[in-house]
């Protein structure tokens, strides 16, 4: 391999590296009526059904594509499908005639 490969090979192995999650990092909401789970199961109990822009703390990513989460000031572990997770807060718009906030 020539030098450009390998280094745009390198940034993309470090930029993988970056994105990852550590325990207690902050996670937040991305999708409506996103279910926080007792179990890492699509038919689990619902603890709560979140909002747009909801603060979770990230604990683990388990095999099945859910999240165990804490809620900030918790200690009990619940799970979050992961694609409903973002590691940005959501940005809010501001309608023209109404002047009220929408989740984008």
């Amino acid at each position: 391999m020539d030098a450009s490969r390998w280094l745009l090979l390198s940034l993309s192995l470090w930029a993988c590296r970056a994105q990852a999650l550590k325990t207690d990092d902050i996670v937040y909401v991305k999708a409506r009526n996103t279910k926080l789970l007792l179990a890492p199961t699509a038919s689990a109990e619902v603890k709560a059904v979140l909002r747009v822009g909801d603060v979770l703390q990230w604990k683990a990513k388990e095999p099945n594509g859910f999240h165990a989460v804490r809620l900030p000031g918790k200690d009990t572990v619940y799970f979050v499908y992961g694609a409903n997770l973002s590691l940005k807060a959501p940005t809010q718009e501001k309608w023209a005639s109404s002047g009220t906030t929408v989740d984008t």
